[in-house]
């Protein structure tokens, strides 16, 4: 799908082309298409615009995706040491069950 680039009605100057918005951001790289949820709410974007100007946006959504990483990363490290002292805790009951024997036990075979 095809979208068109449409020229925004602004007054403002680029800071790179010093001209008004209006007449270089359609033809300009960093004028994008950005779609999606807005990080701080839940309106729905779906607007072009300056890259440098989505900056911040975009800075925040990274933030928040980082911090849902480290969460699960921590829930999962949680499970594991758990499941570790459950081994040991195993381990050292059958040690314990081995020593409390009176002396080695022979087993006979061919």
């Amino acid at each position: 799908m095809e979208l068109s680039n449409p020229i925004p009605n602004s007054d403002l100057v680029c800071p790179f082309h010093h001209k008004p918005m209006r007449e270089v951001c359609s033809t300009c790289v960093l004028w994008i298409h950005i779609r999606g949820k807005e990080p701080q709410g839940e309106e729905i974007i779906d607007k072009w615009g300056c890259s440098l100007a989505f900056m911040p946006m975009l800075t925040i959504e990274n933030s928040q995706m980082q911090r849902q990483t480290g969460a699960a990363v921590e829930s999962f490290r949680n499970e594991h040491v758990r499941a570790n002292e459950s081994l040991v805790q195993t381990v050292r009951a059958a040690i314990a069950i081995g020593s409390n024997s009176h002396g080695p036990k022979l087993i006979e075979g061919k």
